[in-house]
């Protein structure tokens, strides 16, 4: 097709196809049917790589920090947006890298999460659900005051109760099971200043479906504060097991 030749059956001639063609035409002409693309699908994607461009890519923690460094630099509000989107594009590609959910998604700037809220809610929301299962388990114990620093502000500026939700279950098991001081001050503190009656409602659900976790945040950092009825009462149920 790109030499204007009917290719040899048995032999394709790859000088005269430029290089960059090279491999998609030589894996499309393979005499073994199974050695050549699965489908035509696979084969336009595929084929679509060779035409967006040969760049050399960076590793992804190294792309994340440029797309940081580059939004910190832009001058407009649409090139603020746009950069936002290229990142969730790449924090989505890059969904099992671990380290770069560990290191880079606690630390990004308030101003840009808060664009990325506003923009693309749900996109990250499944950026934050992606980040919340890498931390599941074992951590430092200093990466979970961070934890803690990253889900308090996220649940100030959050709207979204399926968030939230996983923001509290979180923080309750994590403080807990490691023992964290600095995570029961900021969990504390974030319980007793819910003055909404569905976050009130959901965080109750939250401490009645983990109960021997949350009873340890009832002494020094619940008990004595001001909390809406449905919290109250949950920590008074768990409080009796």
């Amino acid at each position: 097709m790109l030499t204007g030749r009917q290719p040899d059956v048995l032999h394709v001639d790859l000088n005269a196809v430029p290089r960059d063609f090279r491999f998609f035409i030589e894996k499309c002409t393979r005499r073994d049917p199974s050695e050549r693309f699965a489908s035509a699908g696979e084969a336009l994607t595929t084929f679509r790589m060779f035409t967006v461009g040969t760049d050399v890519l960076d590793p992804p923690m190294e792309a994340t920090e440029k797309l940081v460094a580059e939004w910190a630099d832009a001058t407009t509000d649409l090139q603020r947006r746009k950069i936002v989107h290229r990142l969730d594009e790449h924090l989505a590609r890059n969904a099992s890298e671990e380290e770069l959910y560990f290191k880079v998604v606690p630390r990004l700037p308030d101003l840009l999460i808060d664009l990325y809220m506003d923009d693309l809610g749900t996109p990250f929301n499944t950026v934050l659900h992606t980040y919340d299962r890498h931390i599941s388990g074992g951590l430092p114990f200093s990466y979970c005051d961070t934890v803690a620093r990253f889900y308090s502000r996220l649940f100030d500026r959050a709207d979204d109760l399926d968030m939230k939700r996983l923001i509290l279950t979180r923080l309750i098991a994590m403080g807990a099971s490691h023992n964290r001081w600095t995570v029961g001050e900021i969990t504390g503190a974030l319980l007793s200043k819910i003055r909404d009656i569905s976050d009130a409602m959901m965080a109750a659900e939250v401490i009645d479906a983990d109960p021997g976790h949350a009873q340890w945040f009832w002494d020094p950092w619940i008990k004595g504060k001001p909390l809406m009825r449905p919290l109250a009462e949950a920590f008074a149920r768990v409080n009796r097991t």
